[in-house]
C-alpha cells in the first residue's frame, strides 16, 4: 500500500484519505531534544520504535494530541511559536524541501489537517500505513 493515511467511520468506510509524508519526515529537521515535545508525530517517523508493523493508529485522545501537536509545529513552520534552540527559518527550509514551493508545502499540510479534525469531530479513526 505505501505511506498512506485514512479516516474510517466505525463500519470500516474510507471517510477521507491522503498521504502523510510530512508528519512522518518533519521531526527528523529538529533538535533532538526538542523531538520529546512532539512524542506522536516523532514516532511517525520512519524508524521509529513505535512502528511494531506498518500500521498505527489514532482515535480518542491520541487523535487529538496528533492534532494539537501538527498545529504546534505549523507554528513554528509559521514563526508563530519559538522553541529555544530551534531555527524555525531552518526547520521550515529542511521540512518543505527544495523541490516543494510555498503553496503546495501548506496546501498539503491543509489536507492533512483537515482528514485530522474531521475525524476528531465525527469520532472517526485515523490509521497511518508505512
Amino acid at each position: 500500500m505505501g505511506r498512506w493515511m485514512k479516516s474510517l467511520d466505525k463500519k470500516g468506510n474510507v471517510i477521507d484519505e491522503v498521504t502523510p509524508h510530512l508528519l512522518m519526515y518533519c521531526t527528523r529537521f529538529l533538535p533532538k531534544n526538542t523531538r520529546k515535545e512532539f512524542p506522536i508525530i516523532d514516532n511517525l517517523e520512519l524508524h521509529a520504535t513505535k512502528w511494531k508493523t506498518e500500521l498505527q493508529i489514532f482515535k480518542d485522545g491520541s487523535l487529538f494530541q496528533l492534532n494539537e501537536e501538527l498545529i504546534r509545529i505549523r507554528k513554528l513552520a509559521n514563526m508563530e511559536e519559538f522553541i529555544d534552540g530551534v531555527d524555525n527559518n531552518r526547520f521550515l527550509k529542511h521540512w518543505k524541501g527544495d523541490d516543494t514551493n510555498v503553496y503546495e508545502f501548506y496546501k498539503y499540510l491543509d489536507a492533512i489537517q483537515n482528514v485530522l479534525q474531521k475525524a476528531i469531530t465525527q469520532k472517526l479513526e485515523v490509521r497511518i500505513y508505512l
